[in-house]
C-alpha cells in the first residue's frame, strides 16, 4: 500500500534527521573541564546506580540542559551555565537528566515518534503522547529532588532561573528531547 510505505518513509526520514542533529550537536559541543561539575556528576551517577560513562559537554546550540545519546550518553549544558549554578542546582540538573537515562526515556521517545508518525491524523494519539512526555518530566523532577519536600522550593527556583535564560522558549518546547 502506497500510503503506509509513505508513512514508513517519513518515519525513517524523521529518525535520520534526528540522529544527524544529535551527531552535529555532539561534534560542535566541547567538554566541560570543571572539576566541581565532574565530581558532582560522578557522585550523582554513583547515587543513582548509573554505571555507564556520561560525558558532560557544553554547547551554544542549546538553551537548557538535556540528555542526548542512547549508546554514548551526554549531558549537554548551555554555554556558561555550569559556572552560574550552585552545587545543589547542578545536582538537581544532573539527577534529572540521569533519571531520563536510567528510565530509558530517549528510546521511548523514538517509540512515541513512531506512534505519532503512524497516527499523524489522530488527535488522541498526539494528546496521549504529549501527556506521556509531561508525566515523564514530572517523574524525573521527583527523582531530581529525591522525594524530599524541602528540596522542592530550591528546585522550583532553579526551573524559573532556567526559564528566564535567553532562548528559554526553545528549551521549554524541547521536552521530548529529554531536557530538564
Amino acid at each position: 500500500d502506497v500510503c503506509s510505505s509513505d508513512l514508513a518513509a517519513m518515519m525513517v526520514l524523521g529518525v535520520v534527521v534526528s540522529l544527524l542533529g544529535v551527531r552535529r550537536l555532539r561534534r560542535r559541543a566541547w567538554d566541560i573541564h570543571s572539576r566541581r561539575a565532574q565530581e558532582i556528576l560522578s557522585q550523582c551517577c554513583r547515587e543513582m546506580g548509573v554505571d555507564r560513562r556520561v560525558r558532560l559537554i557544553e554547547s551554544d546550540r542549546v538553551s537548557g540542559p538535556c540528555l542526548i545519546g542512547v549508546l554514548r550518553p551526554s549531558i549537554v549544558m548551555p554555554e556558561g551555565l555550569v559556572e552560574d549554578l550552585s552545587d545543589q542546582q547542578l545536582r538537581f540538573v544532573f539527577r534529572h537528566e540521569l533519571a531520563h537515562l536510567r528510565r530509558w526515556d530517549l528510546p521511548f521517545n523514538w517509540l512515541l515518534l513512531g506512534v505519532r508518525t503512524i497516527h499523524w491524523f489522530n488527535p488522541l494519539a498526539w494528546y496521549v503522547a504529549r501527556r506521556i512526555l509531561e508525566d515523564r518530566e514530572e517523574i524525573c523532577d521527583a527523582i531530581a529532588v529525591d522525594g524530599r519536600s524541602e528540596a522542592c522550593r530550591p528546585y522550583g527556583e532553579l526551573l524559573l532561573q532556567l526559564a528566564e535564560r535567553p532562548g528559554s522558549r526553545a528549551w521549554l518546547d524541547r521536552s521530548a528531547a529529554g531536557c530538564v
